[in-house]
């Protein structure tokens, strides 16, 4: 099985600023996985990082794990989640494992 994990930042990528509430964004993203991959889990979460200046950032952020046994098709769900919420880039990790459902 393939579990692929999706970061998605909340900061607009010109504005600097979060103009979608935490709720509006999972709403949105919560909509996009039940359409594109049927199941999903959701979390919302923080990413953490210092600009080069030396400025701390701590940016709200929305995590999606999807397992699939195949490659997930996710070309549309990354185009649309980037260009809704105005996203530079979506963090997208994948790792082959062994699962069991007990």
């Amino acid at each position: 099985m393939i579990k692929t994990i999706y970061s998605v930042w909340l900061y607009d990528k010109d504005t600097k600023t979060q103009l979608w509430t935490n709720e509006n964004a999972l709403q949105f993203i919560t909509s996009k996985v039940v359409e594109c991959f049927w199941i999903g889990t959701i979390t919302l979460g923080q990413w953490v990082y210092t600009h080069d200046d030396g400025q701390l950032v701590i940016e709200p952020s929305i995590i999606v794990s999807i397992i699939t046994d195949e490659q997930p098709k996710d070309d549309e769900f990354i185009k649309t989640i980037k260009t809704t919420l105005n996203q530079e880039s979506i963090m997208k990790e994948q790792n082959t494992l062994q699962v069991n459902f007990l």
